[in-house]
């Protein structure tokens, strides 16, 4: 499996993963990760959390020719991952319902995922702009379900991009896109890039980059045969 910087990889989860599996994957991963894990709750959020944390190390030792056990990850003052050996690759992660995303680059990156779902717009106002509730407010049914979406995985994908955390208050910052992606941001003058991918019809995925290019597809991937991959990977180290 070839990768090249930028990427954007996919992994697809259906199924309970089998327990057997999925211990020998955790034995992959550092102590200090192995524990929060086991500590989840519902066994769908302890697999989505072990694949998500082997997808990335499993890119990044790829993509940087990175020995598994010398891949060390720490963590900025706002909890946003980096890659202490090399600063200059950056990466983010999300996971919503039966999909895992990760995207690598050489610049900033941030990246969104959210499975649509029927929600109730009481209260969300506050996590917007007004000229962006105005916009989401001017639809109705289906279209305006797609469209919050859109908005709000823009919007994640750029906070991320910027690696503060909720430091940076939603609302204080607009986005557009029409006729091209824009964020509005008053108070940050760095130009920020957008792109979304058709991941899947119930799905919606955005990304942010410092770099206007990002990658041109996504590499999609059963979680079955992620495993196989990084198994073989980690026994090659």
């Amino acid at each position: 499996m070839e990768m090249t910087l930028p990427c954007l990889i996919a992994i697809h989860h259906i199924d309970d993963m089998d327990e057997e599996v999925f211990h020998r994957c955790l034995l992959w991963l550092p102590k200090d990760l192995r524990h929060p894990i086991m500590r989840l709750r519902r066994k769908e959020d302890r697999d989505r959390s072990m694949l998500g944390a082997l997808l990335i190390r499993y890119a990044l030792s790829r993509t940087c020719s990175l020995p598994w056990k010398d891949i060390q990850i720490q963590k900025n003052e706002y909890g946003k991952p980096f890659l202490a050996a090399s600063p200059n690759i950056h990466f983010n992660l999300s996971h919503s319902g039966q999909w895992i995303v990760v995207m690598l680059s050489e610049h900033p990156v941030g990246v969104d995922v959210e499975q649509i779902k029927s929600i109730d717009f009481t209260g969300l106002d506050l996590f917007f702009t007004s000229r962006e509730w105005d916009r989401l407010s001017s639809y109705e049914g289906q279209q305006k379900l797609e469209y919050f979406y859109d908005l709000w995985t823009l919007k994640e994908s750029y906070m991320k991009a910027l690696g503060v955390g909720m430091s940076l208050p939603p609302n204080s910052f607009w986005i557009e896109n029409d006729p091209c992606i824009t964020v509005h941001a008053p108070e940050r003058q760095q130009n920020w890039h957008f792109q979304q991918y058709a991941l899947s019809p119930d799905y919606k995925l955005s990304a942010c980059s410092a770099s206007p290019t990002f990658p041109a597809d996504i590499c999609r991937l059963a979680s079955e045969h992620f495993v196989n991959l990084v198994a073989q990977h980690v026994s090659d180290m």
